[in-house]
């Protein structure tokens, strides 16, 4: 099977000190090196959780994960209680911890899937790598079809154990990686249709008594969007003659400046927002080519609008 391994863009760790009350935070993603645990020998105690984000590029689009491994690379080691819990970042691994701050930051290393629970691996130092299990194969297909990105979280249980401090992005290059396994989903390919059944189903719908109930059916709806259209285009041209006779265009000339307000009429119905805007632009430049005012133009399009 195919396998990515992906390297930490973004990594750092968060430590809330209390008291005092409300507790202080404070976040870093600029250290050589991310904690995950609490302070020993300082007053007041600090504890600190970490995250870290990766880049889903190399990661295909469509791609079934069957297998997430996360690997660190402990320089300190926490204490003989350690217990190491790895979630996503926020729920699913999909928000990004680089804009977040404060409680916000701190809950959000928390309180995602859990992936891996209870750890032992910090309490000693060097290379780990930890199996990812639980929602993880889900979180990281949707993380890379929503946002193309995807966070860890890092806490020790309880946040009461010694901290443990692992080598970060700035500190150690590579060192927390992320290897997918994965499998491509099957293509399925749609059973095509044969030549008879594409003629029947042709037949079927050029027959003129379908056809005739078709019109008939709609015939009343289709009447009323008829009237209410050519109402409105009456009124344009109107309009668009009366403003040729002021500006003094040859009668020659008149029919090519209402050919133009047809085709704007055909444009609001059928567009919208910047597209109609960029047709519009477009059309006035044909026709300005093809000999017409362009100020006259403009002004059809103030009308039409």
């Amino acid at each position: 099977m195919p396998t990515v391994t992906l390297y930490s863009e973004y990594d750092g760790w968060i430590s809330r000190r209390s008291p005092p009350a409300p507790p202080e935070y404070y976040k870093t993603a600029t250290d050589t090196r991310i904690s995950v645990g609490k302070t020993t020998g300082v007053i007041p105690v600090r504890r600190a959780r970490a995250f870290i984000q990766w880049s889903l590029d190399p990661l295909p689009l469509g791609a079934q994960a069957l297998e997430a491994r996360f690997r660190s690379m402990v320089s300190d080691a926490g204490d003989a209680g350690h217990q190491l819990d790895v979630h996503a970042y926020g729920v699913n691994g999909q928000d990004d911890p680089a804009l977040d701050d404060g409680a916000t930051l701190w809950d959000r290393c928390a309180s995602g899937h859990l992936y891996h629970d209870d750890g032992t691996e910090y309490r000693s130092t060097g290379e780990k790598w930890i199996t990812l299990a639980g929602d993880v194969h889900g979180d990281l297909q949707a993380a890379k079809a929503l946002v193309n990105r995807f966070s860890l979280a890092l806490h020790e249980e309880g946040d009461d154990n010694v901290m443990a401090r692992v080598w970060g992005r700035l500190g150690l290059f590579q060192a927390l990686r992320l290897e997918i396994t994965y499998e491509m989903a099957p293509y399925v390919q749609e059973p095509e249709r044969p030549a008879e059944e594409r003629r029947r189903k042709f037949d079927v719908s050029m027959d003129p008594d379908t056809i005739r109930r078709r019109l008939q059916r709609q015939r009343g709806a289709m009447r009323e969007q008829a009237a209410t259209a050519t109402g409105q285009m009456s009124l344009v041209e109107a309009k668009v003659k009366r403003l040729c006779e002021a500006a003094g265009v040859s009668t020659v000339l008149i029919p090519a400046y209402l050919g133009f307000a047809r085709e704007l009429h055909s444009l609001g119905q059928r567009l919208s927002g910047t597209t109609r805007e960029d047709e519009v632009t477009r059309s006035v430049t044909h026709w300005t080519s093809r000999g017409l005012n362009g100020d006259l133009l403009i002004k059809i399009v103030e009308i039409c609008a």
